[in-house]
């Protein structure tokens, strides 16, 4: 896990781009630091947090008498490909993941890149052939962002070392506008900073010598469908069986391990995966909010006792107000759906002072199995547009079983209500019928997995920490987006294979808290601040955005009212940071 940062250009490169970005992202890459100029106009550097090989042979910029790398992030099979390509006749003098990509990029080109298994950004360049190539992940969980102008490609890890290099930085409001109706951001090349873009998940962008400059896609993602049916059995087998080889392969590492345990289905199944089949020290850890409803340390540590664990407990204590919540915001880069940050970093800084580099978490199981309760309605919608009714209310009662009272407003609906919105003649109920599928699309590709993704990157490299994802391994994506509604939500629960795998090592207690909760902050006790109330007005008050001057009233006019959890809350969130964002980075 690293940082990365590149300068291309059609003249002599005459700045110190690199040096000044270096700066800015030190806590990705704390261990190394190095960069290379390749030629007069191609300059490439990088930033280590060591994992695999921990010897100086696995720093970079790596080269070759052909070529030149710098790459952040894992490829968790490179054991594998190594193997393949000493096949080949190619010979390696390291035991890191960055030379199989190199060597591996270098003799088959993008074809390649369909072999990796992995997390990644990275830039290739080719000396003989003087192209430039960034890439990025299938699924988008690390980032890379560009600035181009006629004559140069800037490209970094992050956003800031692009801003600071930016004579002047406006607020692109096509992306604030997304952000503000659906909470979406980092879907596509766009970013909160008009002329600074990212690379696109799954995409390869190719620059040659004379600037011209290809955009293409080398990963294709799959839809949600209803066209793959087993037996329920044989399915939560074939998802356990994925499952415990990604995990395999995302515990390959030579610093310490952890596991961030909720409590909740996501990471139990994970921790339980981990002690069932691998011989491996890895620490479990747990937030809690003592004295709340909201807790789940007791559940979380219940399960590591039973493996003969003890979960580290850790208290989020820190005092949030306005400056906590921007000098998060300075981290993030740009906003995300609420205030939540503050404790992600005291979860993971507690992590790192207990001498763990690695952690296994959850993201993207919820986006993937229809985790969250609005889903489960969908898929009652869906049985209702099928004319299924007896499913419909059974789908009902488990999107009403799986919201936790402090969380979610109670939506709970009757079949009357339902038709009212969605009977609009037959033609209308035939049409458009999955709409659990809809929904689980849209959470994947558009409105949650991508902010998410930047939140957590963020966030643990802030504090130099290497987050890895089991549920993102692109043989499970591909096979359970493959899978029909209801072998994804059962009646009874959402992510039914995942709670039949808890209940096949005896822990049907957790598979039967259908309760969605998650890695989550104290809610309530943000929402009742008074103080920090206060402080979001005279930051509103003081501002002047005239585009968004309707958006401030009516945050303004909720702050004024006692704020529950729900979209009021969320739609203040959004406002405020939108408007701390312009001050923290001075856009026009």
């Amino acid at each position: 896990m690293c940082s990365i940062i590149g300068v291309f250009s059609k003249e002599e490169i005459e700045n110190n781009f690199i040096e000044h970005g270096h700066s800015l992202m030190q806590h990705r890459g704390p261990e190394n630091s190095n960069h290379l100029k390749i030629k007069q106009n191609v300059e490439l550097g990088h930033q280590r947090l060591s994992i695999i090989d921990l010897s100086i042979n696995g720093n970079q910029p790596m080269e070759t008498s052909d070529s030149v790398i710098v790459f952040n992030g894992e490829i968790y099979n490179y054991i594998e490909l190594r193997e393949e390509l000493e096949k080949f006749g190619i010979i390696f003098t390291t035991e890191s993941d960055t030379e199989v990509l190199l060597k591996g990029f270098e003799m088959f080109g993008p074809d390649f890149l369909k072999k990796l298994n992995g997390m990644f950004s990275f830039c290739f360049y080719s000396k003989a052939e003087e192209i430039l190539y960034l890439v990025r992940d299938r699924f988008g969980i690390k980032p890379l962002y560009y600035k181009l102008d006629d004559k140069t490609l800037l490209f970094a890890s992050e956003i800031k070392p692009l801003i600071n290099f930016s004579k002047d930085v406006s607020l692109n409001y096509i992306s604030v506008n997304s952000y503000i109706k659906d909470t979406a951001t980092d879907y596509d090349s766009e970013t909160f900073f008009n002329d600074i873009y990212q690379v696109e998940r799954g995409q390869l962008i190719t620059v040659n010598a004379e600037f011209n400059i290809v955009k293409k896609k080398w990963y294709s993602e799959i839809k949600n469908n209803n066209t793959y049916q087993k037996k329920v059995s044989n399915v939560t087998e074939e998802i356990e069986n994925l499952l415990i080889d990604s995990i395999k392969i995302r515990l390959r590492s030579d610093v310490p391990l952890g596991i961030t345990l909720s409590g909740g289905v996501d990471s139990s199944v994970l921790y339980c995966l981990i002690r069932e089949h691998f011989d491996v020290d890895i620490t479990p850890f747990t937030l809690s909010h003592p004295n709340k409803n909201t807790d789940e340390f007791d559940a979380a540590n219940n399960l590591a006792k039973y493996y003969g664990d003890t979960s580290k407990k850790i208290l989020s204590e820190t005092d949030l107000n306005i400056n906590n919540i921007k000098f998060q915001l300075n981290k993030l880069e740009s906003p995300i759906w609420s205030f939540v940050a503050q404790s992600y970093q005291d979860v993971y800084k507690n992590i790192k002072n207990s001498g763990i580099t690695v952690l296994i978490e959850g993201h993207g199981s919820d986006e993937l199995f229809g985790g969250y309760p609005y889903m489960i309605f969908g898929a009652s919608t869906s049985a209702l547009r099928s004319l299924k009714i007896n499913d419909f209310f059974k789908y009902q009662k488990a999107s009403k079983n799986s919201k936790h009272e402090s969380l979610y407003i109670d939506t709970d609906i009757n079949l009357k209500k339902v038709i009212g919105k969605y009977y609009r003649g037959i033609s209308n109920i035939l049409n458009n019928k999955n709409k659990f599928n809809l929904l689980m699309d849209e959470a994947w590709e558009y409105k949650i997995l991508p902010i998410v993704l930047r939140t957590f990157d963020r966030m643990t490299m802030a504090e130099s920490l290497e987050s890895r994802a089991p549920y993102l391994d692109y043989r499970l994506v591909e096979y359970v987006k493959s899978l029909p509604t209801h072998q994804k939500v059962s009646p009874e629960s959402s992510k039914t294979p995942l709670r039949e795998i808890l209940i096949k090592y005896g822990h049907d207690d957790l598979a039967n808290n259908n309760k969605k909760l998650g890695f989550t902050s104290d809610i309530e006790d943000i929402l009742n601040n008074q103080k920090l109330k206060d402080s979001f007005k005279n930051l509103l008050e003081e501002s002047n955005l005239p585009k968004l001057e309707i958006h401030k009233i009516k945050a303004l006019e909720l702050l004024e009212d006692d704020l529950k959890w729900g979209s009021d809350s969320e739609y203040v969130a959004k406002i405020v940071q939108i408007f701390l964002l312009v001050d923290l980075f001075g856009l026009k």
